[in-house]
């Protein structure tokens, strides 16, 4: 099972990435109606909450210097100060970040964790990962909805 899951892992995030490869940064920072986030807020966003799950698990996380005020859950790019990173940065980041799950997590799945992940107390790292992944595929809903407004115009 827990190949299945790395598996899965690996093909939504690689998904998620190939959706975005070749748009130009215009396109990745068009914010389309009723939105308040665009292309490169969704890549943030992910890379956020994917270190999350190495924080969670005590293991090292690698989170540059800005990024929760860019891509934390109520930040808006119209609302950013701070120069975000391009999006080829944001994708190998994402895809480093992949990289460092499947090795730091790989015969791991079965330990259970002393934190709560949302509202599930001491999840198994199998279980963290499954919700870590619900919320990656919800995000690349709104990602194709936003890339296809953003063709669009």
């Amino acid at each position: 099972m827990e190949e299945v899951i790395l598996r899965q892992m690996q093909r939504t995030r690689r998904g998620f990435i190939r959706m975005v490869e070749g748009m130009t940064e215009e396109q990745a920072d068009h914010i389309p109606q009723p939105f308040n986030n665009n292309v490169r807020w969704q890549l943030g966003h992910i890379y956020i909450y994917g270190e999350r799950m190495f924080q969670l698990t005590n293991q090292p996380t690698y989170l540059p210097e800005g990024y929760p005020e860019l891509f934390a859950n109520g930040t808006k790019p119209a609302e950013w100060t701070l120069s975000p990173p391009s999006v080829p940065f944001l994708l190998k980041q994402l895809e480093e970040q992949m990289s460092r799950t499947t090795t730091l997590f790989a015969g791991r799945l079965h330990e259970t964790m002393e934190r709560k992940v949302w509202n599930v107390e001491n999840p198994t790292i199998a279980e963290a990962l499954l919700i870590f992944l619900m919320h990656e595929k919800e995000h690349a809903v709104k990602l194709g909805i936003i890339k296809k407004l953003t063709e669009v115009v």
